[in-house]
């Protein structure tokens, strides 16, 4: 299917598509922020976001961290930035489990499409419900 895309997920030895030139691509412009896990950190990550215009770089580090690197990630903007993260991973787990994303029984890039609406309206309701 053309449509398919493969996302690797944590490997930063692997070869992958950068999600900031995607960005740019479609809306013409480098996100603010970009957040990942811990597996993608490395200097020169780092230093490519911001060379291609990121204004915020929010990779947390792994091991041993000096006390100016602590001090960077207790910071209030870094922290939210890792729990907004964080949220959208459960968002993803989450129409994955109870609205079936996890595969699409349509056919073709419509399909696709409408099994994501239909999956982002059941969640949008179930929420709705739950409002006090």
């Amino acid at each position: 299917m053309p449509h398919t895309q493969i996302i690797r997920k944590g490997k930063k030895h692997k070869p992958n598509e950068s999600s900031i030139d995607a960005h740019k691509k479609c809306f013409g412009f480098a996100p603010g922020l970009l957040s990942a896990d811990r597996g993608f950190y490395s200097t020169a990550n780092i230093a490519r976001a911001v060379e291609m215009g990121v204004r915020h770089v929010v990779i947390p580090k792994p091991g041993h961290r000096s006390d100016a690197v602590r001090e960077k990630e207790r910071a209030r903007s870094f922290r939210r930035a890792r729990a907004w993260r964080a949220g959208g991973e459960a968002r993803i787990s989450r129409l994955k489990r109870t609205f079936g994303m996890a595969r699409s029984r349509y056919r073709g890039e419509a399909g696709l499409a409408r099994c994501a609406y239909w999956a982002a309206i059941a969640n949008n309701l179930v929420a709705i419900g739950r409002a006090p």
